[in-house]
């Protein structure tokens, strides 16, 4: 049980990344059923239950069961981005281990949740998803140092609109979370339009089309989401 306390301790400090904890878990399922069995009566997990009423509108009900590490990750996984689901994981994790150990005096790494405060001022919210978020993340780590946190938030801005191709107005304004696809040569499409419909595909649910088209190919790809 020390190595694997030993392990969270430095999972918590910022040791070990939170993907290389989800590779590690994923082969040593010990790990996360030891966190489950040190979380104090007083940890949850949030399970988000989604359904569609009549008139095929989704709803999303919230339930709290007892703390379990394996279902934490799995809802934390379900949606946002990369780095909000990673410092969910982060944060979630390290208060269970700092509450039941607190003779260790760990200190919980901060630096995802610095990055993801970053993101929120910098990144514009229509822009992100599965298959873009490791370039805005690279993005963030290709800022100059030595610049203040106002200078690179505007930079950031700049170059990031430049990536996306981002025309004055014209991006899409999604129903659901961003789902920004990326072209044949791994660049960001452009957002060409969105037409909001109804057809016999989804019932009766209304739903979104967004166009985006590779600016190397010429080649057009539709996303679809449900309103």
């Amino acid at each position: 049980m020390d190595k694997i306390k030993n392990y969270l301790i430095d999972f918590a400090e910022g040791r070990v990344s939170v993907p290389d904890f989800l590779a590690y878990c994923e082969s040593n399922p010990q790990v996360l059923d030891f966190l489950t069995e040190i979380a104090a009566s007083s940890f949850k997990t949030v399970v988000v239950h989604k359904s569609v009423d009549e008139d095929g509108v989704p709803w999303y009900t919230p339930e709290e069961l007892p703390f379990d590490a394996k279902l934490c990750i799995e809802e934390n996984m379900k949606c946002g981005g990369t780095l909000g689901k990673y410092l969910n994981i982060h944060h979630q994790f390290s208060r269970v281990l700092i509450s039941a150990f607190p003779e260790e005096n760990i200190t919980m790494d901060d630096t995802l949740g610095e990055k993801f405060s970053f993101m929120l001022n910098a990144c514009p919210e229509y822009i992100g998803g599965p298959d873009v978020d490791f370039l805005l993340e690279d993005l963030m780590e290709s800022l100059p140092e030595n610049l203040s946190k106002t200078k690179k938030i505007k930079l950031y801005k700049e170059r990031v609109k430049e990536l996306f191709h981002i025309e004055p107005k014209k991006y899409p304004r999604w129903v659901q979370d961003p789902e920004w696809p990326l072209g044949e040569d791994g660049i960001p499409m452009k957002f060409i339009a969105q037409n909001r419909k109804k057809d016999g595909r989804y019932e009766a649910c209304l739903f979104t089309e967004f166009i985006f088209e590779d600016i190397k190919t010429g080649k057009q790809i539709t996303v679809e989401q449900l309103t």
